[in-house]
């Protein structure tokens, strides 16, 4: 702003045949105060973001916020200046319809530095997502000798393998029928190295599977609701998301229960945002307790950390122990819809 305004005095200065000091007190008072009204442009224009905006409100924000900003301006500027120069000035310029031009130049010059915050602001954001996806890739390659320990752990795989060994001669059929539910675990564990993303629905279809199995185990002690809203089957969440926090729900709340308890799977949306909640009867957990369980937790600490790379700040990962008996995860990101 200062150069600009050394510039436009010279101009003025030699346009006008005016005394170059009383050119540059002229030129300041009108670029100054648009500098400093330029400081509620650029929180305007993060209110209204250029790609989730729509048009009619982009443009029709911009349009009236343009006529409001001139006029503010030159209001402004004008005053300034009739304190310092008395009003022969003033008239002169009214006379020679000088303030209408001003005015239009104020529209113009408020079109070229939102433009000019808008590419910055654009710049800035695809920076962070450039930086957000390494990252991520950095993060992906650290966890892929992980996965197989938080979400499809040896543990997990010799129980199951348990458990099918014991239906072999009880129930041939049934051992059959999980036998290849687990193969289907495997390969989609496998598929989550390569494929970033999947829809709603092969995230519930896979937890089912791994459910199934583990109800071979636990019988009647493990029992599933589901509260899923159709509309959201085809939205698109990390692969592997659900695995490691209903694998910890059983783990660590329903197999400690002499009786057994429900795991609930709660899946809606809302205002663009995917809500995913499991939750899971277990022994109370006090609030002071809720930060050394998420840091102990290697499934939950890894989901945590891998939504943050993926969605940054806009993602909500939440731990709550609900009295009596109840623990749940709650997730909270972007709706996404698969080729949108």
């Amino acid at each position: 702003w200062t150069c600009y305004t050394f510039l436009n005095a010279g101009i003025l200065s030699f346009q006008q045949k005016l005394y170059y000091p009383y050119a540059w007190i002229s030129s300041a008072v009108y670029n100054y105060s648009m500098a400093l009204l330029s400081i509620p442009l650029w929180y305007l224009c993060k209110k209204f973001p250029f790609d989730k905006s729509g048009l009619v409100r982009f443009f029709g924000s911009h349009l009236f916020g343009s006529l409001i900003f001139s006029l503010v301006w030159l209001t402004f500027s004008y005053s300034l200046y009739y304190a310092m120069f008395p009003t022969y000035v003033i008239k002169a310029m009214w006379a020679q319809g000088v303030y209408l031009w001003q005015y239009l130049d104020g529209i113009t010059k408020y079109g070229l530095m939102t433009g000019i915050f808008y590419t910055i602001d654009f710049y800035k954001r695809f920076k962070e997502k450039e930086l957000r996806e390494t990252q991520l890739n950095l993060l992906t390659k650290n966890m892929e000798l992980q996965n197989l320990k938080s979400q499809i752990n040896p543990h997990f795989l010799f129980n199951a393998l348990n458990s099918v060994n014991a239906l072999i001669t009880r129930n041939p059929e049934k051992a059959r029928t999980m036998n290849a539910k687990l193969a289907q675990l495997l390969r989609y564990s496998l598929d989550g190295f390569e494929r970033k993303f999947v829809t709603i629905k092969e995230e519930l279809d896979f937890i089912r599977n791994y459910l199934d199995i583990e109800k071979v185990r636990f019988g009647k002690k493990l029992q599933i609701q589901e509260e899923i809203d159709p509309q959201t089957l085809e939205s698109k969440v990390p692969s592997m998301l659900l695995q490691p926090i209903v694998e910890n729900a059983i783990k660590h709340g329903i197999s400690l229960q002499a009786k057994g308890g429900i795991l609930k799977i709660h899946i809606s949306q809302n205002n663009g945002f995917l809500q995913l909640q499991i939750t899971n009867n277990g022994k109370p957990v006090s609030e002071n307790d809720l930060d050394s369980l998420f840091n102990k937790g290697i499934g939950l600490k890894n989901t945590h950390e891998r939504l943050k790379r993926i969605y940054g700040d806009v993602a909500v990962f939440k731990l709550q122990s609900k009295k009596p008996d109840l623990f749940s995860v709650s997730i909270k990101i972007p709706q996404t819809i698969v080729n949108s």
